[in-house]
This record gives structure tokens, C-alpha cells and sequence, in this order.
């Protein structure tokens, strides 16, 4: 059980930082944190008309109070190395996920060791939005 309660937490801790570069608005996962922030982020998230930013830089939509509300955010590869889309984190089980205009297909960025540049990605313009609850 000792195993598994280790394992869980050394999971968690790469799922929230591996890889990742702070920015101004962005930290570390606190499940604290955002419990306390469940509802009130939800409400305000779903208010955002997130078609006007199709087509805008990904910057342009994080200068947004609502999405500066972000409390983390994780990268999603998929097959791993080929950058797909940043998640970003408003509470335990809501995120927004940014998939930027990708050219013939190819991956947005590529790194196997999954140190993917934040700062490139933000001026990139933005495809599709979705919000995802689990």
C-alpha cells in the first residue's frame, strides 16, 4: 500500500511539472487550491465565448481574466514528443484544451524529452478550444 501511495504521489508530481516552464499566471497543481475554486471557475469559464479567439494567437487568449484564472497547465503529445495541444487547469476536473493550426499535419513541436517551448507556442494561432470536464 506504502508502494502505491509513493507511486501516486511521484505520478502526480510529473503529470504537474514534467517539463513545464513557469509563467507569470502559471504554477504547480494545488488540489487544495482548486477544489476550493470549483464552481465559481466553472461559471466564469463557460461564459467565455471561446470562438472569438479562433484564428488568434494563443497569447491573445491567455491575456483573458477568466483563462489567466488558470491555476496550472500540462502539455499534451501524442505519439510522445509530438506536441498536440496545452492543457490548461482551472480546477480538479475541468480544462481547456488549446490546439494550435498545425501545417500539413506535422506536430506543433517535437522533444522527446518533452521540453516543449512555451514562449514559440504562445505566438502560435489557435485552431480549435475545447473545454474538457471529466
Amino acid at each position: 500500500m506504502k508502494r502505491f501511495v509513493l507511486l501516486s504521489v511521484f505520478v502526480l508530481y510529473v503529470f504537474c511539472s514534467y517539463g513545464q516552464k513557469k509563467d507569470t499566471f502559471y504554477v504547480k497543481c494545488d488540489t487544495a487550491i482548486l477544489k476550493k475554486r470549483d464552481t465559481e471557475v466553472r461559471n466564469l469559464l463557460m461564459s467565455v465565448n471561446l470562438k472569438n479567439y479562433y484564428g488568434k494567437t494563443v497569447d491573445e487568449l491567455l491575456q483573458n481574466d477568466t483563462i489567466k484564472m488558470c491555476k496550472c497547465y500540462f502539455w499534451s503529445h501524442e505519439p510522445p514528443g509530438q506536441l498536440q495541444a496545452l492543457n490548461l487547469t482551472f480546477d480538479r476536473t475541468l480544462y481547456l484544451k488549446i490546439y494550435p493550426v498545425r501545417k500539413d499535419g506535422q506536430a506543433v513541436q517535437f522533444s522527446m524529452e518533452m521540453n516543449f517551448d512555451f514562449e514559440a507556442f504562445k505566438k502560435m494561432k489557435i485552431q480549435e478550444l475545447t473545454i474538457e470536464k471529466d
